[in-house]
């Protein structure tokens, strides 16, 4: 199953572990806006001396990385992955303002790094059993891709317990 581009905008059937795996990556989103909600209070950037110096870094490559799908999605032209998109590019950033404004938001990283984690593991079950690709990959090149992206929120959930 390859997701084509469509002139015209739509809905894709993504099914019970597509929706699962969009709710649980969707609580690491809000996640990200609380983080940035909590942190509005104070009242400066801390880069240098920030204490998670190595996780902020690696949520800030996160976060740009967050980009490409966008242009995806939209090329896609695919409605529910699109909106998903900004708001996952969104939660992303929000967390890393909430970071930098307030290091000591240690929970927050360590439990919306989790749920991209889980949610990449219901992701590879999707990909599994679905047999869903796109932009002419293969399904065993998107399964190591997603063990990539979990040993990168595993690793930001390290880096901010150290």
């Amino acid at each position: 199953m390859q997701v084509e581009s469509s002139k015209q905008w739509h809905v894709a059937n993504w099914g019970l572990l597509g929706w699962l795996e969009t709710a649980v990556k969707g609580i690491g989103i809000l996640l990200g806006f609380v983080a940035l909600v909590d942190s509005l209070g104070a009242d400066k950037f801390i880069i240098g001396d920030n204490p998670h110096l190595a996780a902020v870094i690696l949520l800030g490559l996160l976060t740009l990385g967050m980009v490409a799908p966008l242009g995806l999605r939209y090329i896609q032209k695919e409605i529910i992955s699109m909106v998903y998109a900004v708001f996952n590019f969104l939660g992303h950033a929000a967390l890393l303002i909430g970071l930098l404004r307030q290091p000591d938001q240690e929970l927050y990283v360590i439990l919306f790094g989790a749920a991209y984690i889980i949610g990449e593991v219901i992701k590879q079950r999707f990909l599994t059993t679905t047999g869903y690709t796109e932009v002419g990959q293969s399904t065993k090149a998107m399964l190591n891709f997603s063990r990539g992206v979990i040993v990168a929120y595993a690793l930001l959930i390290i880096l901010v317990l150290i």
